[in-house]
């Protein structure tokens, strides 16, 4: 099995076509990417900040902790993608140890990947944009306060004649900023899993896990590590919408049926992304199993001693314990600490977006 590598690497940030926001904010540059994400959720909200000065409401909108919470959510979570597209190479390679066939494959496989099309990236960030600035009219739009309940420092704004166009603008811009990271975001992450599922599908073989070695290769749990990190990307929005429905819950004393709709489809997509990356995995490590299983289980059974007897032999003793743990283990690349991650992540933004809101009411309410 050669172990070599491709030297071209996978560049989920740098495709070859015209994407000027991704190139600048995902890469490293005189800044690292992770300092220029967070900085553009900085930027997004010192803009309101001048703005809210200029038009007199600076003492209600630095109440609006949700929006503040926001933007520095947005930050961080465009990160966590390109952390999530950087380490997608990453883990191909980690696996490739065990599964690569050949140096050729792998570099068609990368060099294939490298080849992105511009018409999906175009797609995502002008649906997402779209979307983005029909959410905020809507929101914002005086016929709508009794489902939307927009901040109060929005509503003086937008009731004050004078003001209009100014805060119509700069809500736009918080809108089509919002949009195009959305936009950017679901097409690497949409990206990576693509990858991930392509690798599977074409290089993962139960025939090269040797699970005598290892029950599960650290190799093998470098998948479930990335899975684990596009879950907490995706939990990221979904404590954005906890926050939401738990400050409608405990502020205006309704239940508001879209934010929990969004909370059940995010949650749905915590699921989702935990699993599917892992499914060919899964499948071939099921596989390795019910074949060293099998193979363990003919060894015992050549003999025809006891089972309490065989224990007393070294190397019978041995298959028995190799048996035991085979049988327990887990087909889908995970050990114990990332179960745990897992279901921290599938429950953290809940937990975090309820804690938030009543921290929010203590600062504004003592």
């Amino acid at each position: 099995m050669s172990e070599k590598h491709t030297d071209e690497k996978l560049e989920l940030t740098t495709p070859p076509y015209k994407a000027l926001f991704l190139k600048t904010f995902g890469n490293d540059g005189r800044l690292p990417y992770k300092i220029k994400c967070v900085a553009l959720g900085v930027i997004m909200w010192i803009f309101g900040f001048f703005h809210a000065y200029v038009m007199n409401v600076l003492d209600l909108y630095m109440k609006d902790f949700i929006f503040f919470t926001l933007s520095i959510l947005m930050g961080i979570a465009f990160a966590m993608v390109i952390h999530v597209c950087n380490q997608t190479d990453t883990t191909i390679r980690e696996l490739n140890t065990i599964f690569q066939e050949s140096e050729k494959d792998f570099q068609k496989f990368i060099h294939k990947w490298n080849r992105q099309s511009p018409i999906f990236y175009y797609l995502s960030v002008a649906v997402f944009t779209m979307a983005s600035m029909i959410t905020f009219v809507l929101a914002f739009f005086p016929a709508t306060y009794t489902y939307t309940d927009p901040a109060l420092w929005i509503r003086v704004l937008v009731e004050n004649v004078t003001a209009n166009y100014p805060t119509y603008l700069y809500v736009s811009f918080i809108a089509i900023v919002i949009g195009i990271v959305l936009g950017v975001s679901f097409n690497k992450i949409i990206y990576c899993v693509r990858v991930i599922d392509d690798y599977g599908k074409d290089f993962i073989s139960y025939k090269k896990i040797d699970l005598r070695r290892a029950i599960i290769p650290e190799e093998l749990t470098s998948l479930a590590r990335l899975a684990i990190k596009i879950d907490l990307v995706i939990a990221v929005p979904t404590t954005v919408g906890a926050l939401l429905f738990f400050n409608g819950l405990l502020n205006l004393r309704i239940m508001n049926l879209t934010i929990l709709a969004y909370l059940i489809v995010s949650m749905f997509l915590l699921v989702f992304f935990s699993i599917y990356p892992l499914r060919h995995l899964h499948k071939e490590l099921a596989e390795a199993k019910r074949e060293l299983m099998k193979e363990l289980n003919d060894e015992l059974l050549q003999s025809d001693m006891q089972h309490d007897r065989l224990t007393q032999i070294p190397f019978f003793h041995s298959v028995l314990v190799l048996h035991d743990k085979v049988k327990a283990m887990s087909t889908w690349g995970i050990n114990t600490g990332l179960l745990i991650k897992f279901f921290m992540t599938g429950f953290l933004p809940l937990v975090l977006g309820a804690l938030l809101q009543i921290w929010f009411q203590l600062l504004l309410f003592p």
